[in-house]
């Protein structure tokens, strides 16, 4: 009896020690899959107001040039500084957002449904609500059932959101940045290959928007305010906004 002991006793040990070190290396995949469950809810977290600000930069400027007239008062305007502003920052703000939405993109292709902070605007977004709203304003901007004009097929909108967007990278952790607008002017006005992807807007912007390049861009507006709804419901940080179709009115040009 005392010799099965003996040969028991360290095939137990060796036991106890697999168990110990399967245990351990269980922990530690758990401690990196909580980790980086938190980088990710991080960038998603740093990309959502930005891309609420690029939402509601860009649903504005659409708002002017189709109920203010925006592109008739600067875009043929004597100073060059005005087509300026109609031509090159709208390009910019269509840049922008798709930048930001890029940035989310990237950031909800997590598995797991990522919840983000219950903030004071009252927000409850996750990244699959967040992804679908930003997908209708793909698609309002792609289909073809508003004819030609204005139409960005998603390849580009993927593309200049690519252009557009990149990672900053601070010790071990990185950051979702985008380019801003004096940088994205001088790529515009010396690379013709980057300027090569708005030539859809370009034209129209430049020349005037006909009838159904105006129902698509109230499209593109509506959902917009759509997503601007979802990430800030309680209007806390964008008080004033209204969809094209609405009563209601937003600010003056600019």
């Amino acid at each position: 009896m005392d010799q099965v002991v003996l040969w028991i006793a360290p095939l137990l040990g060796f036991a106890a020690a697999i168990i110990s070190v399967i245990a351990a290396g269980r922990a530690k995949r758990s401690e990196q899959h909580a980790a980086a469950q938190a980088r990710q809810r991080d960038v998603m977290q740093q990309s959502i107001e930005p891309l609420l600000y690029a939402a509601s930069d860009l649903q504005s400027r659409i708002y002017n040039i189709l109920k203010q007239g925006f592109l008739e008062t600067y875009g043929s305007g004597p100073e060059d500084r005005w087509r300026a502003n109609a031509t090159e920052y709208t390009c910019f703000l269509f840049a922008q957002y798709f930048g930001w939405a890029e940035a989310t993109r990237q950031a909800a292709l997590f598995k797991e449904s990522l919840e983000l902070i219950g903030s004071s605007n009252g927000s409850k977004a996750d990244a699959t609500s967040i992804t679908s709203v930003i997908r209708e304003v793909s698609d309002a901007l792609k289909t073809d059932a508003y004819g030609k004009e204005l139409m960005l097929f998603a390849g580009e909108q993927h593309a200049i959101g690519e252009l557009m967007f990149r990672w900053e990278v601070v010790g071990e952790r990185r950051f979702p940045s985008v380019m801003r607008y004096a940088t994205f002017v001088a790529r515009f006005r010396r690379d013709n290959d980057f300027r090569a992807w708005f030539d859809a807007l370009l034209e129209p912007i430049t020349n005037g928007i006909g009838d159904a390049g105006r129902s698509r861009l109230a499209d593109v507006q509506n959902r917009l305010v759509d997503l601007m709804d979802l990430l800030d419901p309680s209007h806390s940080i964008y008080k004033q906004r209204a969809k094209i179709g609405d009563n209601r009115s937003q600010s003056s040009l600019g």
